[in-house]
């Protein structure tokens, strides 16, 4: 399937306002029924099952079954920095003009704390950058961060050893 196809078939699954209302639901990585995601969105528990049915065999969602009950959840970190990335996106008005907040911000636990991929993201992440940088625990600028050795000597005081978490 080409880029153009893909974009277009997801595009027209969360082009529904209640199925995007469920996956902004479950941006902050928690699973939920389908009972709870349909009171969320405003629908009756078959239309959810429907609209979940929809999301889960385009793989845009998993669920996960404990014991009788069946639970969702983003399918990959992937879904759901595409959720993130068109909740960002501000519409320009008939008159050009663009919103002056932001229509659906990050739920206050995402902008926090979060995983993005394969790191940290979020307010906590930004401010943990920020004071090893000043503690000198980190050197060099940009994407060419080393640990410095006293960063190395301070993390190791509490249990980090970096050279353990190093790729070989």
């Amino acid at each position: 399937m080409n880029a153009a196809s893909s974009i277009s078939q997801i595009a027209s699954l969360m082009a529904d306002p209640k199925r995007s209302a469920m996956l902004w639901a479950l941006i902050d990585g928690t699973p939920r029924l389908a009972n709870e995601l349909a009171v969320m969105t405003g629908l009756t528990s078959s239309s959810a099952c429907a609209h979940l049915s929809l999301l889960s065999s385009a793989g845009l969602l998993r669920h996960e079954a404990r014991g009788r009950k069946r639970y969702f959840r983003l399918a990959t970190p992937q879904v759901g920095a595409a959720v993130e990335a068109l909740a960002s996106v501000q519409l320009e008005s008939a008159r050009g003009e663009r919103p002056k907040a932001p229509v659906s911000p990050l739920p206050m636990s995402m902008r926090r704390a979060r995983r993005c991929g394969d790191h940290l993201g979020g307010e906590l992440a930004g401010e943990l950058y920020h004071r090893l940088v000043v503690a000198g625990w980190l050197e060099g600028s940009g994407r060419q961060l080393m640990v410095s050795d006293e960063g190395r000597a301070q993390l190791a005081q509490v249990g980090v050893y970096i050279d353990a978490l190093a790729p070989h």
